[in-house]
């Protein structure tokens, strides 16, 4: 909530919206369809649906349109500049 004004960031597969006072508007530039794999039937499903969304949102920031490249470009594209994240701390 800022200035007693609640706003939502809500993304599906046709953009990212931002909702306030009822009314929702895109967020520029990302109007595109895209069909999103649910993993249904999957006892992860939710966990998959968020680490595939992660996916996608750290390959857009280096590509221009990730969702026309195969996944083989994407992984050959992602091992050429590896920035894995550690969840377990290193301890340096």
């Amino acid at each position: 909530m800022v200035g007693g004004i609640c706003r939502r960031i809500v993304e599906d597969e046709e953009a990212v919206w931002i909702e306030e006072s009822g009314q929702r508007a895109a967020v520029e530039r990302t109007r595109a369809a895209v069909k999103l794999p649910t993993f249904a039937g999957h006892r992860h499903a939710q966990v998959l649906r968020v680490l595939h969304q992660e996916l996608l949102i750290n390959v857009t920031q280096k590509l221009s349109a990730p969702h026309t490249w195969h996944a083989a470009e994407v992984l050959l594209y992602l091992l050429s500049d590896p920035q894995f994240r550690s969840p377990i701390p290193t301890g340096s």
